[in-house]
C-alpha cells in the first residue's frame, strides 16, 4: 500500500496576532451507552490590516457495549474509563473542521470524517480495533476536491 504524505488540511495565518478560543465538551454515560463531543472554534486577529481568521470543528462519538457491562467514569482521566477485560465495543463517529475562511483569503480546507469502530478489550492492557471510514476533504487552496475510504486494523499495548 502507498500512503500519500500530504497533509489533508493545512492553514497558514500571516501576520497573527492574537489568538482566542472557545471549546466546550460533553460526555454522557448510562448502562452500556455513551457519547462524547466537542466543538472548537478559534478566531485569529491580525496586523497589517488583514482580516482575523476563524477556524472551527466538531466531533461526536456514539459508543456502545455489544458485550461488557456497564461504562464507568474515572477522575483519572477525566472521563469514561476503559472497558474490562473481554468486552466488545462499537462506535460510530464523525468529525467536521474548518479550515477555510473567505473573509480572511485562507482556504485551508472543510473536512468530514465518518466512521465506525470495532474495539475489544483482550485485557486492561491491550485494545484491539477494527474502523472503517470515508473521509472527504473540499475548499482547499491549491487541492482538488479529495475523498478516501480507508479499512485499518491496529493492536494497542
Amino acid at each position: 500500500m502507498r500512503v500519500a504524505k500530504v497533509n489533508s488540511q493545512q492553514a497558514v495565518v500571516t501576520d497573527a496576532k492574537l489568538m482566542y478560543k472557545f471549546s466546550p465538551e460533553v460526555l454522557y454515560s448510562n448502562g452500556r451507552f455513551s457519547v462524547v463531543g466537542q466543538y472548537f472554534w478559534n478566531r485569529i486577529t491580525r496586523d497589517a490590516g488583514l482580516n482575523a481568521f476563524t477556524g472551527s470543528g466538531a466531533y461526536v462519538t456514539l459508543r456502545g457495549l455489544i458485550k461488557g457491562r456497564n461504562y464507568s467514569y474515572t477522575k483519572t482521566d477525566g472521563g469514561i474509563a476503559t472497558p474490562d477485560p473481554g468486552n466488545m465495543e462499537l462506535c460510530l463517529q464523525y468529525n467536521y473542521t474548518s479550515l477555510s475562511d473567505a473573509s480572511a483569503g485562507i482556504y485551508g480546507g472543510y473536512l468530514n470524517d465518518w466512521a465506525l469502530c470495532y474495539n475489544f478489550y483482550p485485557n486492561k492492557y491491550m485494545i484491539w480495533r477494527v474502523r472503517a471510514s470515508w473521509t472527504k476533504v473540499t475548499n482547499r487552496s491549491g487541492f482538488e476536491d479529495n475523498h478516501a475510504t480507508i479499512l485499518e486494523t491496529r493492536f494497542q499495548v
